[in-house]
């Protein structure tokens, strides 16, 4: 189980992983499930056979070209390494095994840099003399993969147990992993410099990276299940050296006060956050609450401080959690709940520099499937890629999705009477952006909003008492509803 099971279940509340992780796989078949042709926002393509593990969690970048490159492990013995492109309009290309017969691998991480160069860390035992942090390179956007000679830090930093997350800054490449001995960041593409960034106790695991490209600013945060420090730390890293540049910083609301302590309900997933493109601030998301994680939560971490604001709340428990920056610096946060089968996905995204959030839009997982594990997204302009780890049968497979953002929709009146006729005015919004253009429908008559967001319809009297839908439809979006109550 990646080397982490034991300091889990040291750490209490975690026995219970174990036992859902499967170690034996009778035919490793990833990356070669049926042929299945993509469809429309919201309609899932299988991408993989069976992983073998419900804790496989997929890695995405995109490619020079905007192609979504999409990276996992199979687990079970021996392990695989794959992966598999995904075009802008949805529709996958063949996979590739970049490792196989390896005796096990961490879940990788991939990143995409100038000219088609593509690079996916992973650690491992098993590959010979790549026993530790292993690097894969291509250098035609995915076409092929070659493992570099050597590794870039060795069993002795356990980078062989832990999960992988990267990131490149104008400065380096850094990679992060954890362990039962710490928090770790790498830098660079050579041998040694690992640095040991926790400072805030034992139990630190999921670690990730945010990179605040307009300030410069690069943090690694991670997940604390160390009594009195449980929830969500972030640290600044210094570029240059991969080292520790101050103290970790707690985000507030994390942790849930319960039974006179800090309580946190630790998800196995990396720390979902992003920076913003070409604004100021990183995103981080994490569902919060204790005993039951009901409130989806996000934080704006900016230079001079930071925010935090409910996305959603109440209801099951909030699950597989991750976030995406598209190019006209928003953030999308999408998450997942624990009840309903198949499950669904929900998203928002927020406007330019995440100040606000837009409309709720959700999917229903693929047909036949049930719980959903794990989640990875990637934003292109005006949607959403979606890459889930869902049980179909016994089987855990990942699926391909894509989503629109929401459209926010405020009628009034809210009630009218039966036997009189009314104008009702429809305010359309994106988050906080008045959106013109949006086609308003109600009982078959339409009108379009004005620069203000505005759009005012006639509707003639009803004979019965009822509700009168409202839907709304543009271009880019997903189509929005309201309701106007009629009565006696």
């Amino acid at each position: 189980m990646h080397g982490e099971t034991s300091a889990i279940l040291r750490c209490g509340r975690w026995a219970a992983i174990a036992l859902f992780v499967s170690t034996l796989v009778l035919a490793l078949c990833a990356g070669r499930p049926p042929a299945a042709a993509a469809g429309a926002p919201g309609a899932w393509t299988a991408i993989s056979g069976d992983t073998g593990s419900l804790l496989a969690t997929p890695a995405v970048a995109r490619d020079s070209g905007g192609t979504l490159q999409v990276a996992w492990i199979t687990f079970g013995t021996p392990q695989s390494l794959m992966c598999r492109p995904i075009a802008a309009g949805g529709t996958p290309g063949p996979a590739r095994t970049l490792a196989s017969g390896w005796g096990s691998l961490s879940n990788p991480a991939i990143v995409s840099g100038p000219g088609g160069q593509l690079r996916v860390f992973a650690g491992g035992l098993g590959g010979g003399t790549h026993d530790g942090l292993s690097w894969w390179s291509s250098s035609d956007d995915g076409g092929s993969f070659t493992l570099q000679p050597g590794v870039l830090s060795g069993p002795g930093g356990t980078a062989y147990q832990g999960d992988m997350q990267a990131v490149i800054t104008p400065s380096s490449v850094l990679q992060t992993w954890c362990s039962t001995y710490g928090v770790y960041v790498h830098r660079g593409l050579a041998w040694g410099g690992d640095s040991q960034v926790n400072d805030v106790g034992d139990c630190g695991y999921h670690s990730s990276f945010a990179y605040d490209a307009t300030s410069d600013r690069l943090l690694v945060l991670a997940a604390y299940n160390a009594t009195d420090k449980e929830g969500l730390w972030a640290r600044l890293v210094d570029q240059t050296t991969g080292a520790a540049a101050a103290p970790s910083v707690f985000l507030a609301k994390s942790a849930t006060s319960y039974g006179g302590s800090g309580q946190f309900d630790m998800k196995q997933m990396p720390v979902p956050a992003t920076g913003l493109v070409g604004r100021a601030g990183i995103v981080v998301a994490y569902p919060a609450g204790y005993p039951s994680a009901t409130t989806m939560r996000v934080w704006r971490i900016m230079p001079g401080g930071t925010t935090t604001t409910v996305l959603a709340t109440g209801g099951s428990s909030k699950g597989a959690t991750a976030v995406a920056a598209d190019s006209a610096g928003r953030a999308w946060v999408v998450w997942t709940t624990s009840s309903g089968s198949p499950r669904h996905v929900y998203a928002r995204r927020s406007d330019v520099g995440a100040t606000a959030w837009g409309k709720t839009v959700t999917v229903k997982g693929p047909a036949g499937s049930d719980d959903l594990w794990e989640l990875a997204a990637s934003a292109q302009s005006g949607r959403l890629d979606i890459v889930g780890l869902f049980t179909r049968g016994s089987s855990e497979i990942l699926y391909h999705t894509q989503l629109r953002p929401g459209l926010d929709v405020a009628v009034s009146p809210a009630k009218a009477s039966v036997g009189h006729g009314f104008t009702a005015k429809v305010m359309v919004k994106d988050a906080v952006l008045a959106l013109a253009g949006a086609k308003v429908t109600i009982a078959g008559r339409s009108a379009s909003t004005n620069a203000s967001g505005v759009a005012k319809v006639k509707v003639a009297a009803r004979k019965s008492a009822g509700t009168l839908a409202v839907t709304v439809t543009k271009s880019g979006y997903a189509q929005g509803s309201a309701s106007i109550r009629v009565v006696r």
